[in-house]
């Protein structure tokens, strides 16, 4: 059986994986030897029109975003306009850090490579139904206030907000806004016509409709995340394209990347694409044990097969790759945000790639399992799909109960059953230190005797409170709650934590300030939140009416 022929035969597996994990629509291609060798399309990318996707369909692909970054990053630095050890602070004045904190002089391929030092809370800008917290304008000083939590180049801290960062470079070098610089300078050269930064026209058709998936595998459609008039992270995780256009773009990637380290002749005249030697140098370890490299390159991770994808090590839901072959570099990433998920995996010595493109969020990585399965077989491999199958099994079990076995840990952690103080003494309206983001805390309902919690006064990011501990409460929410709130189920504990600490005012009264942590790693209790003026003891409803 020919190649080709082994890859078609993969379609029932494929099929399989798709619907244990409750994937409502899915595309995928192969490049092999420079050469498209398959298109496979499975589902529907509208369920409720039963309209299945082809390879022009158009997803958002979430972080695969973040290969176009660096490759414009990369053009510029070729042009002469850039560096990759040119400074952010020298080039975005509103990127001011403490003299004492080592990410102050954060350059290019730090901020490409995660290895700022600076942590990236995605819990912070990822609202419910795809919105996002701050304004495009605040960002330079939204990631200035980010703590730093480990010195600079030490460490992989993965950080989307350091690539909108980037992506406000590149606007500012090159002059025009970050989707007109990558049509002009990547899509026309390469005939991608399939390709958008956050905003589709509306008179483009072919799109996938994002969806959360249940516990019991039911979709449900989710309004389009990251839509953006200001392309509000479009390097870091916006983009959206199709299975045909980025074949292309990853044809050319590795055309570039193979001559430019001399092994093999150009093929695409008038390639764009420069500076691959950089871009696939590995600059910061993976977080996880091997024996094999496993790193971050720039807007890439690289392993050298057999392994596991992804870059959070082997979990028992994840296939090992290349145990049947010679080892080989691989070039791959992942990408999730409300509604989509992708994956893609590049293997430069044989002119290789594989994409998988899906519209569903929620339960389990079955790009990356699928992705694992035609990279072997690329590779020669013959594919067992009892053990496939049972992978995908496992990871629809590890996602679909991943949420409430962190509230089942809260909940078994509980120290009290009611709040210590009197409920107006928690209610109010925090803000950061920043003063642009907000979270209210209000009684449950009326004449409740509880509280609840809301990011930003949205209705969506609205969520009940349980006592936890002294003056701590968590947020409850339940895996098909939070899916059909278009949010993403996978944060840690602590997350879900808010902390109150009242301390006495110049009028000697009790006033309280909010922690939360939007990451694990934010140091100490988490950010701090100080409360509006005139919130405290009750007299928010008085001042705002309407408002709590």
């Amino acid at each position: 059986m020919n190649l080709k022929a082994r890859l078609e035969a993969l379609g029932p597996l494929v099929d399989l994986v798709r619907t244990i994990s409750g994937v409502p629509g899915l595309s995928l291609g192969v490049l092999h030897n420079g050469t498209t060798l398959h298109h496979a399309n499975f589902g529907y990318r509208d369920v409720s029109a039963q309209i299945p996707p082809d390879k022009d369909t158009i997803y958002v692909v979430a972080s695969l975003s973040k290969a176009f970054t660096s490759a414009m990053t990369g053009i510029l630095v070729e042009q002469g306009d850039l560096g990759w050890d040119s400074q952010v602070r020298n080039i975005l004045p509103g990127y001011q850090r403490d003299e004492n904190d080592s990410a102050r002089n954060a350059t290019i391929s730090d901020i490409l490579s995660h290895r700022t030092g600076v942590l990236g809370p995605d819990g912070y800008w990822m609202l419910s139904e795809g919105r996002v917290a701050f304004s495009r304008e605040d960002f330079a000083a939204v990631f200035s206030s980010l703590p730093t939590v480990q010195p600079i180049r030490t460490a992989f801290i993965y950080n989307n907000f350091a690539y909108e960062l980037l992506g406000q470079v590149i606007e500012k070098i090159s002059g025009t806004t970050l989707g007109t610089f990558l049509r002009e300078s990547i899509m026309k050269p390469l005939g991608m016509t399939r390709t958008f930064d956050t905003r589709i026209p509306p008179d483009v058709g072919n799109v996938a409709k994002p969806y959360g998936i249940l516990r019991n595998r039911v979709e449900h459609e989710l309004p389009m995340p990251l839509v953006r008039q200001d392309g509000l992270f479009s390097a870091a995780g916006g983009i959206r394209t199709s299975v045909s256009d980025l074949l292309a773009f990853y044809n050319a990637l590795i055309d570039a990347g193979l001559s430019e380290l001399g092994q093999g002749d150009a093929r695409i005249p008038g390639n764009p694409l420069k500076q691959l030697r950089a871009i696939w140098e590995g600059m910061i370890s993976l977080p996880f044990p091997a024996l094999q490299e496993r790193s971050y390159a720039l807007g890439w991770a690289r392993t050298q097969l057999p392994s596991a994808f992804g870059l959070d090590g082997p979990k028992p839901w994840k296939a090992v790759v290349g145990k049947q072959s010679p080892s080989r570099l691989a070039i791959y990433h992942q990408g999730i945000v409300q509604g989509f998920t992708s994956f893609t995996a590049l293997v430069p010595e044989t002119r290789s790639a594989v994409v998988v493109l899906s519209n569903a969020g929620g339960l389990n990585e079955a790009g990356m399992l699928i992705a694992s399965a035609i990279v072997d077989t690329l590779l020669g491999a013959d594919i067992d799909h009892d053990v496939y199958t049972r992978l995908a099994y496992a990871g629809y079990e590890e996602a679909a109960s991943r949420l409430s076995r962190t509230m089942e840990r809260l909940e078994g952690s509980r120290e009290v059953d009611a709040p210590i103080r009197p409920l107006e003494s928690y209610i109010g309206r925090y803000y950061n230190s920043l003063g642009n983001f907000f979270i209210d805390i209000r009684r449950g309902g009326s004449g409740s005797d509880s509280l609840s919690i809301s990011f930003m006064g949205n209705v969506a990011d609205t969520f009940g409170l349980v006592p936890y501990k002294a003056d701590k409460f968590f947020w409850h929410l339940t895996h098909d709650e939070c899916v059909s709130r278009g949010r993403l189920p996978d944060f840690p504990d602590d997350y879900y934590i808010v902390s109150f600490v009242f301390q006495e005012d110049d009028a000697m009264q009790k006033v309280p300030v909010l922690y939360w942590k939007p990451d694990s790693d934010y140091p100490g209790e988490g950010d701090m939140f100080k409360i509006a003026s005139g919130s405290p003891n009750g007299l928010w409803s008085q001042l705002f009416p309407g408002e709590i």
